[in-house]
């Protein structure tokens, strides 16, 4: 655009998208065969988002689900959900890509171990007599 043209809104070339940083909005995607346990979830109440980016997972920045769309896309098989997630310290950046988990539900006084102590393989039973 030239100074002295006369522009209409919405048609022609988009000259600018405006973003929001604070709060961030992360949309995400979980497979649809997750969408009872995440509605059973959601009916008992707001479900916190914890976001963490590659370069930065010590940081984790929490967030909660705000949005669970109406329809599955029919090509992937998924659901997209939304999170809102305060960003008052700008460390987070729209169209990054982060992380995201979603917490469904909390066991108490449950036994855990990390992730990386779990071995995946082949179980062999052998039985002595």
């Amino acid at each position: 655009m030239d100074p002295g043209n006369i522009v209409e809104g919405n048609t022609g070339p988009t000259l600018v998208n405006i973003k929001t940083i604070d709060p961030l909005y992360i949309d995400f995607t979980v497979p649809e065969g997750e969408l009872g346990r995440v509605r059973e979830a959601n009916n008992r109440g707001k479900l916190e988002v914890q976001i963490t980016v590659p370069r930065d997972e010590q940081n984790i920045y929490l967030g909660e689900l705000t949005l669970i769309d109406n329809t599955v896309d029919n090509t992937t098989g998924t659901l997209m959900l939304r999170a809102e997630v305060v960003n008052d310290k700008r460390k987070l950046w729209a169209g990054e890509f982060v992380k995201v988990r979603l917490i469904l539900s909390t066991i108490d006084k449950a036994v855990m171990v990390p992730s990386e102590a779990v071995q995946m393989g082949r179980l062999e039973i052998m039985f002595l007599s």
